[in-house]
């Protein structure tokens, strides 16, 4: 440096370099504002625009609620899937702007249909909800992990989360520590709860060893909500396998006939109640289902949803129906509030 600017020529070359690069960024800038004020938008949004136009556009229900509304919800999932089946289609666009409500769970669900999408590779983009309660919980549920976007500042520090797995093995030590910070949210202190920590290891396993026909496709994700307003924490944990009852069908098909099952709603009921034991008669397997029931009529968990295939099953009022809009694949949903049995402290 100190022979450069004792050299007359070349500190007058890297001058007129340096006043040429200002001036190209000065060009830069004043063409961006111009395209601004003649075309009325930046070249940013000219690209979002174009994509909009050219992708098949995908439209989310305006109350996106799993418990409220699972029909509207898993056809809107039906339709995104749908895409990669479509030879012409090269990226999609998602429509969130009119949602009113969006919960995490439904988040979670819109993740595993993107990441099909992304795997056929099509190419995913889509808007903000307008409202600003809706964008603030798509922007704090961990959603912008697996899509790039912008998250408001006040929103990019939060507890919520989407955890996302994809191998061949059960890894009891990856959601552990979220178990954890629940009870911490819920009591206020640090509690072991092994009751729920066993209920996430037991739909893991049900993942890897009878979701999908191959282990090594197991995928499955998990979405942990803290709600401040209402003082708990919502579980969404969902697997885009070949469903429960697509499993049972196969496996039990002789055993379903003998005991005169004729619809999927008693299917699946009988499934949770530990009608179908384990093949193998090994003493630890075919309870992963039971397990779960268990779970909820102990008071450990609340509010527990269980859909699959076509089958939506409401532990708390006892209530089952049949879906219209199939589910490929299991999610299952449950809260932990004050009212719920803890454990013990660490």
């Amino acid at each position: 440096m100190y022979k450069v600017w004792n050299d007359p020529i070349k500190r007058a070359t890297q001058r007129a370099q340096m006043r040429a690069l200002k001036a190209r960024r000065r060009r830069k800038a004043w063409l961006k504002q111009k395209r601004k004020r003649v075309l009325g938008y930046s070249r940013r949004d000219q690209v979002y625009n174009e994509a909009r136009r050219t992708a098949v556009k995908v439209r989310a229900p305006k109350d996106f609620s799993l418990k409220r509304h699972p029909e509207s919800v898993f056809k809107f999932i039906a339709d995104i899937k749908a895409i990669k089946d479509d030879p012409r289609a090269a990226s999609a666009f998602i429509e969130l702007e009119h949602c009113t409500y969006l919960s995490s769970g439904t988040v979670a669900l819109m993740i595993s249909a993107i990441k099909e999408l992304k795997a056929n590779n099509i190419t995913v983009s889509g808007s903000y909800p307008s409202s600003p309660e809706s964008k603030s919980t798509l922007e704090k549920s961990g959603f912008f992990k697996f899509v790039i976007g912008r998250v408001s500042d006040e929103n990019k520090v939060s507890l919520n989360t989407i955890i996302q797995q994809g191998v061949a093995t059960v890894d009891p030590k990856l959601v552990a520590p979220y178990v954890v910070r629940a009870m911490d949210f819920i009591w206020g202190k640090k509690f072991r709860n092994p009751r729920i920590q066993s209920l996430l290891i037991e739909l893991m396993a049900n993942t890897v060893n009878h979701a999908f026909k191959k282990t090594k496709n197991s995928k499955w994700y998990l979405s942990v909500n803290f709600d401040n307003k209402n003082k708990k924490v919502a579980f969404t944990f969902i697997d885009n396998g070949q469903g429960i009852l697509n499993t049972l069908h196969l496996k039990y098909g002789v055993l379903i006939k003998s005991m005169l099952l004729n619809s999927n709603e008693d299917i699946l009921i009988s499934a949770f109640d530990g009608k179908f034991g384990s093949r193998t008669k090994e003493r630890k397997r075919g309870r992963g289902l039971p397990n779960v029931k268990r779970c909820f009529t102990e008071n450990f968990i609340k509010n527990l949803v269980v859909i699959s295939n076509d089958v939506y099953l409401d532990f708390e009022t006892g209530k089952s129906r049949k879906l219209k809009n199939v589910f490929e694949g299991t999610c299952y949903y449950w809260e932990l509030d004050l009212d719920c049995e803890s454990w013990k402290i660490l």
